[in-house]
């Protein structure tokens, strides 16, 4: 396991820009081995970087040979500012039933998603929040209530979590 120091000198290693590319949307650099994943842009800037330990997201430094990392706060609104600029067709979706395990996912087309998941679920499931961002949102959220990941995309319901499906419910006209 890395320490603190060890996981910054990484992160200052990882090039901010690589050449843009025209065949992807986005791509990672993942050397075997690493324990950090830059992913880039099509136009080569850095999106975010992964934890191959953990999956989640991770701070990165606000400027290159800085030495400061974000603050948790400054990490999610980062990462929700990213997924707002996405240009992604996709939709970020939690869906659970009354009760149990919230699976926070997404989906270019959430209902079919929610008829797959309903087929292998032994309790009524529905959608409960949608929001646009797609895989980016995805990541936010995930790194958001990381410390309530039961196991995948599955979550334990929280407060937290229920909070922000009220507050994406609000935001919707009537």
């Amino acid at each position: 396991m890395r320490n603190e120091a060890e996981t910054l000198d990484q992160l200052l290693s990882i090039p901010r820009r690589v050449a843009p590319r025209t065949d992807v949307i986005a791509w990672s650099d993942w050397s075997s081995g690493a324990d950090l994943c830059p992913v880039y842009r099509a136009d080569g800037s850095l999106w975010f970087v992964l934890d191959g330990a953990t999956g989640n997201s991770v701070p990165m430094p606000p400027e290159p040979g800085s030495g400061e990392v974000m603050s948790d706060e400054q990490h999610l609104a980062w990462l929700h500012e990213m997924a707002d600029k996405s240009d992604t067709r996709g939709k970020c979706y939690f869906i659970g039933g009354e009760q149990g395990a919230i699976k926070i996912g997404f989906s270019i087309d959430p209902p079919s998603r929610l008829k797959a998941i309903q087929a292998h679920s032994p309790i009524v499931v529905g959608i409960l929040a949608i929001r646009d961002g797609g895989e980016a949102r995805e990541t936010a959220y995930h790194s958001q209530f990381a410390e309530h990941r039961l196991h995948g995309e599955w979550f334990e319901r929280c407060p937290e979590i229920l909070a922000e499906i009220a507050r994406l419910n609000q935001q919707v006209p009537a």
